[in-house]
């Protein structure tokens, strides 16, 4: 089964009218408008959501994602079976939680 989305894109490419979209695709005229807006304009849609998703990381405090140092994997690599997470942590100024999260999507143990 096609999701309405679907169904009112796939119209509005083949040039079907707006009122008839929504009449064939059971939505509002408002919605079709919206699906077109964003069909026309999907490259400013974008850039919109990514301004609002910042926007909305900011006003709770989030700081933006910034890639994990390739030193910081060696050295988290190369002492976390041997020293504490929190001797690890102090070396590299983040906490320890930081350090054993990262151990773990690297696939470490501490073993």
């Amino acid at each position: 089964m096609v999701s309405q989305r679907k169904l009112i894109m796939g119209l509005l490419d083949q040039g079907v009218h707006k009122r008839d979209v929504a009449r064939l695709a059971g939505a509002s005229i408002k919605t079709v408008s919206e699906h077109d807006w964003v069909r026309r304009n999907y490259d400013r849609y974008l850039e919109r959501q990514r301004v609002r998703d910042e926007h909305a990381r900011r006003s709770k405090g989030i700081q933006p994602r910034q890639p994990y140092p390739a030193e910081r994997d060696a050295v988290i690599r190369r002492d976390y079976g041997n020293r504490s997470a929190s001797e690890i942590a102090a070396d590299l100024g983040v906490t320890k939680n930081a350090v054993i999260g990262r151990a773990h999507r690297l696939g470490l143990s501490a073993d």
